[in-house]
């Protein structure tokens, strides 16, 4: 029995789930340089008075929520999972100043990187653009609020349900904030500097289109939100619960359910997202697919890194 369990955990491993988005990433970038104009002309329509209005809008702002949640508890996994014994001041500098970072992450996160939006709307679901979002102080205190909670309910979760597995969970950790780190500095980067217009700026206008792989670095003929769709920012919240997938197969590798079931939650999360930018009009596939494979390149490559180097325990 042990035998059976054993073998059918190490067929649903980290690895394999990564290969498996990436797999799924590298088709829809190939389906999407041929038909993404026609997917996204035949999905989001171009009636552009329903795109606020679908369920796609609405649910965007689920991915988002997600992801704050994700960082709040790896946040309090880098606090509360901590190793007590530091053999130099200097480590212990070290490390607290990673806590305070990631803190202050999770709350710049949601106040300027659309989080505090996308929780208030969550909230707000019978306007597609509420009028009395927070803003200025407000805002900074409504998201500090918010990450306080996330986190309050994080270490409640870590210290009294899994608390066993504490070393381990600090391992996860600073994986994940690598992976984290290493996963949105690309996609800011690309979306910083190959802009690509939306779907909804250009409506009518498929002459203009330009499929993700004839991007020109650093070349636009605009700025700003209208050119940024590629690839898609919300994919990228969704996608990076691909990192709860190590931390349960390590956590019970003796229970591959539990593994096969956060990668069936995390896969319906992004497809879902996938398919809501589309019909919001505000990405293409490929833009959502890319945000898939840059997610999945970082957490293998890392994850097989940190087993390499015997930092992240898959015993």
């Amino acid at each position: 029995m042990s035998t059976t369990t054993s073998t059918k955990s190490q067929r649903i491993n980290p690895v394999s789930i990564g290969m498996a988005f990436l797999i799924f990433a590298v088709i829809c970038l190939l389906i999407g340089g041929f038909f993404d104009y026609q997917i996204s002309k035949n999905v989001a329509g171009l009636d552009e008075h329903k795109w606020d209005e679908s369920f796609g809008n609405y649910f965007s702002f689920i991915p988002g929520t997600l992801c704050s949640m994700l960082i709040a508890f790896v946040g309090s996994c880098l606090v509360i999972s901590q190793p007590h014994n530091f053999k130099k001041v200097s480590s212990k500098l070290i490390y607290l100043v990673l806590a305070y970072l990631l803190v202050g992450a999770l709350v710049w996160f949601q106040c300027y990187d659309g989080m505090i939006r996308e929780i208030f709307y969550s909230f707000h679901l019978n306007k597609a653009y509420p009028s009395n979002q927070p803003t200025g102080n407000f805002g900074v205190l409504y998201a500090l609020a918010v990450a306080i909670c996330f986190m309050g309910a994080s270490c409640f979760m870590i210290h009294y349900k899994l608390g066993q597995h504490k070393k381990t969970l600090f391992k996860w950790c600073l994986f994940a904030f690598l992976v984290i780190a290493i996963q949105w500095l690309i996609v800011t980067t690309c979306k910083s500097n190959l802009p690509r217009e939306r779907f909804f700026h250009l409506k009518n206008n498929e002459g203009n289109f330009r499929p993700w792989y004839s991007l020109i670095w650093n070349k636009s003929n605009g700025s700003g939100f209208a050119y940024s769709s590629f690839p898609s920012g919300h994919t990228n919240w969704a996608i990076a619960l691909i990192l709860l997938c190590p931390l349960v197969y390590v956590i019970s590798p003796k229970k591959p359910w539990l593994t096969i079931t956060t990668t069936i939650f995390v896969a319906i999360i992004v497809i879902t997202t996938m398919f809501a930018r589309i019909q919001a009009a505000r990405h293409y596939l490929s833009d959502t697919a890319m945000s898939v494979f840059i997610s999945a390149t970082c957490s293998t490559s890392i994850y097989l890194l940190f087993y390499k180097w015997n930092k992240f325990s898959v015993n």
